[in-house]
């Protein structure tokens, strides 16, 4: 349908909400009924007249509220698509139609009310100043790197000749009867580590135990225990000892540096650790100096924004943080916290799209693409670091129509890039 009678005005309701009072022409809004009318006179099934031979007024009698849904149903999305193809308008979201006037013989009037991005102007985007934070490797952070690497090659390894001791893994065949209902557990065979333990009175009892030892230990499990089947409950439990390994860290030395690879000496494992270090803190101070930047820009953006947008987004920031470990404390917590929480994840929804439409001007402003060779780059990357095929990973997410997502991200990492390489770094 091309509607060439179309009229409408535009009116600023906020930054974020325009109304579009909209009038098709009366000539125009007949014929379009006229041929619905046709179209009912076809299909019409009634009683005493064969298909497609029932007079139209019986049609237009019988049928007439379903005619007039189908004309606007079919008027409203095209005449407000040639308006805002008119004025330039992108709406987000789903326009509201209201004030709805469907009179025969007149013309078809109606409003529309539409959000919309806020307009602002980018100003001095390449002249943010930001302090160049000075950045380096202490020496005891390489110590203490060079620890972690020795702990992570540590071994387990059997002992021989002598009992549990706080630190060695112990594997135990316990089973467990409940004090007050002497209701008894199955046999279970776990492994342990032994020694003082928040969430398991049990390990601390292990010390001292012999090899091949046994014993029957009462205990006392807190409410917030992980097995609910234990929380809050006072236990029996019988122990019986199957084996105990002890944790064997290796000397810092050259021959622990030529197990991790391609070293020779200990001194070229040091020298990558400040490596890797030096680069981690580059690339930290970098996002910092982004941030701010952003930070920055994005103060320049009008505060309202599309309302269903960010609702969206502040969704979508909830969903992830349930599904992450760190919200299953508030599970238990109530109401009042996750309002507390929503309240916080809305202003975070504010400020991602506030980025998102500073890097998107910028984007625009200097013209940065993202090529098809840039698109099948990062796929192969992202393919590589998750063991996948790079046909089979874009596959599915043309599938799951994550392409374009895809593609913006990288165009908005070009953007932040210039940022930052744009910005006048304070000594």
């Amino acid at each position: 349908m091309d509607l060439k009678t179309v009229t409408s005005t535009v009116q600023t309701l906020s930054p974020s909400q325009k109304e579009i009072v909209l009038e098709v022409g009366a000539e125009e809004v007949e014929r379009e009924f006229e041929r619905i009318l046709d179209l009912f006179a076809t299909r019409a099934k009634i009683p005493g007249f064969r298909q497609g031979r029932v007079p139209r007024e019986v049609v237009r009698q019988r049928f007439a509220a379903e005619m007039e849904r189908t004309l606007i149903d079919e008027l409203a999305p095209e005449a407000l698509k040639s308006s805002l193809r008119e004025h330039r308008l992108e709406p987000v979201g789903i326009p509201v139609l209201r004030d709805i006037e469907r009179t025969p013989d007149r013309p078809f009037r109606f409003k529309a009310v539409i959000e919309v991005w806020p307009e602002f102007e980018l100003a001095n985007y390449r002249k943010i100043k930001v302090e160049k934070k000075d950045v380096r490797v202490e020496d005891e952070e390489v110590a203490s790197a060079l620890e972690q690497i020795r702990q992570s090659s540590a071994e387990y390894v059997p002992v021989e000749g002598r009992g549990v001791v706080e630190g060695d893994y112990v594997a135990v065949e316990v089973q467990g009867m409940e004090t007050a209902s002497k209701r008894k557990y199955a046999k279970e065979k776990v492994v342990i580590l032994a020694g003082p333990s928040e969430d398991n009175p049990l390990a601390a009892q292990l010390v001292g135990l012999p090899q091949a030892g046994e014993g029957t230990f009462k205990l006392t499990y807190p409410d917030g225990h992980p097995d609910k089947r234990l929380a809050g409950k006072e236990m029996a439990t019988q122990v019986k000892i199957l084996a105990i390994k002890e944790k064997k860290v290796p000397p810092l030395d050259d021959d622990l540096a030529k197990s991790l690879g391609d070293y020779e000496t200990l001194e070229d494992l040091r020298r990558r650790v400040r490596e890797d270090l030096l680069k981690t803190k580059e690339k930290a101070s970098r996002g910092e100096a982004a941030q701010e930047v952003l930070k920055r820009l994005a103060e320049q953006v009008p505060d309202e924004l599309p309302e269903s947008v960010v609702e969206r987004e502040m969704q979508d920031l909830l969903r992830k943080f349930l599904q992450s470990p760190g919200s299953q404390g508030l599970r238990a917590g109530g109401r009042e916290e996750l309002e507390d929480i929503k309240k916080k994840l809305h202003s975070q929804a504010v400020a991602n799209l506030k980025n998102h439409l500073v890097l998107k001007e910028v984007a625009d402003k200097e013209s940065l693409r993202v090529s098809e060779e840039d698109l099948q780059a990062e796929i192969g990357a992202l393919a590589q670091a998750n063991r996948l095929p790079p046909a089979g990973l874009r596959s599915r997410l043309e599938e799951e129509g994550r392409l374009d997502s895809l593609r913006e991200t990288i165009l908005f990492r070009r953007a932040v890039d210039f940022l930052v390489d744009q910005a006048i770094i304070k000594s």
